[in-house]
């Protein structure tokens, strides 16, 4: 199983999804970075640890967010 980290995420994501995103921490949140997210309402994902999600349920919030942008 691969480790969740920043890195991960954000390959993960370009692997399934074929975009370039990073994942920035914030204070007590996440957030997704990059040309995908520009026009996003929100790129936010609250949560105070990265583990706390696995590669997957990290996808499925990206998704969520870019569903809610359209």
């Amino acid at each position: 199983m691969t480790r969740v980290t920043l890195k991960s995420v954000a390959a993960h994501i370009a692997r399934k999804r074929g975009v370039t995103v990073e994942l920035v921490r914030g204070n007590g949140y996440f957030y997704f970075v990059g040309d995908v997210c520009d026009t996003w309402q929100t790129t936010s994902v609250l949560t105070n640890l990265l583990t706390v999600l696995t590669l997957d349920e990290w996808l499925a919030e990206f998704d969520q967010l870019a569903h809610e942008a359209r």
